[in-house]
């Protein structure tokens, strides 16, 4: 295959400002139609000079010059939209969440596996390299036994009344709009499933859904993690790691892209203080790891039972804010 021909389901600023330019600045990939029930469709296709665009996401699915489709739409109809483009024999890379409860990504993968097809969570901070390098100094031992892990995601919401992050029927919450990353950030760095969850809503405004949280993970080798998301204050997308020896910092973990696309380290110890910097873009990366995958048939960097486990841990995150 030497390009990967892509369809756009949904016309979100996601789409538009992040995973369009990033097909069309990855290693083949080409776009070939987007559909949109928005209306803003049109506009998307002339600014990209996409082939073909549509209201019905159904044509789209059937359409045979499409291989892979990246899919925008609220979290609400991931699932659904996923198994229809599985069936159709299509590749999907989804917004995150993914799915918003773990069985549903379960009866995903068992589809994918009948359909021979490849479905990804698009969790782009994980992609840049400076993830990749901060777990392996944790494994090294360069701050010694992870003590404390403190991962943070704020952004301030202007449009209260009409965003979609605020319907609880849409599947908003800052929880699965940003918290999301946090606790999957610690999955990643620290290789382990915590033992116990305890999270705690703030209510700032009258809305029908979180919008600012705590998580507590406790994990069964003594690390906890406070994971904080929230949609009231200016942009904050912090780690830190505290460790026996020392601490290592990445302040803009999950947004590089508005730091020129590049992510930092800073290590402090007793014998080292440096800044480690790295330069790529997230979501370009992302794209580029997923038609790898197809292309080489090989295993997804993202693997399915970190995507399950995902699941699993946000379903339980939820459980308990219900309490």
């Amino acid at each position: 295959m030497k390009q990967l021909r892509w369809g756009i389901i949904g016309a979100a600023n996601i789409a538009e400002q992040q995973i369009i330019p990033a097909i069309l600045d990855s290693k083949g990939g080409v776009i070939i139609a987007i559909a949109s029930r928005s209306g803003k469709a049109n506009d998307m296709r002339k600014k990209f000079k996409i082939p073909f665009v549509t209201a019905d996401y159904d044509e789209l699915f059937s359409m045979d010059e499409v291989d892979a489709v990246y899919i925008a739409t609220p979290n609400s109809t991931h699932s659904e939209l996923i198994k229809k483009a599985v069936s159709a024999g299509k590749h999907v890379l989804c917004e995150k969440p993914i799915v918003l409860k773990k069985n549903e990504l379960e009866e995903i993968f068992h589809l994918a596996d009948h359909h021979d097809v490849y479905v990804m969570e698009a969790m782009m901070y994980r992609f840049h390299p400076q993830m990749k390098a901060c777990r392996d100094l944790l494994l090294s031992g360069v701050i010694g036994d992870v003590v404390t892990m403190y991962t943070k995601f704020h952004f301030r919401l202007e449009n209260w009344d009409s965003d979609i992050r605020t319907s609880s029927h849409l599947g908003g919450g800052a929880i699965n709009d940003l918290g999301c990353y946090c606790i999957n950030a610690a999955s990643y760095l620290l290789q382990s499933k915590p033992k116990s969850i305890q999270v705690k809503n703030s209510i700032h405004r009258q809305v029908e859904v979180d919008t600012h949280v705590s998580m507590f993970l406790h994990y069964a080798t003594g690390e906890i993690v406070i994971s904080d998301c929230s949609f009231h204050s200016p942009m904050n997308t912090e780690i830190e790691v505290i460790g026996t020896l020392g601490t290592i910092k990445m302040p803009h973990a999950f947004r590089p892209d508005i730091n020129n696309d590049v992510g930092e380290i800073y290590i402090h110890t007793n014998d080292r203080k440096e800044i480690i910097t790295f330069q790529a873009k997230s979501y370009v990366e992302q794209v580029n790891s997923f038609q790898e995958a197809i292309r080489t048939k090989s295993e997804l960097p993202y693997s399915r039972e970190e995507m399950i486990g995902q699941a699993d841990l946000l379903e339980k995150v939820f459980v308990r804010l219900s309490r």
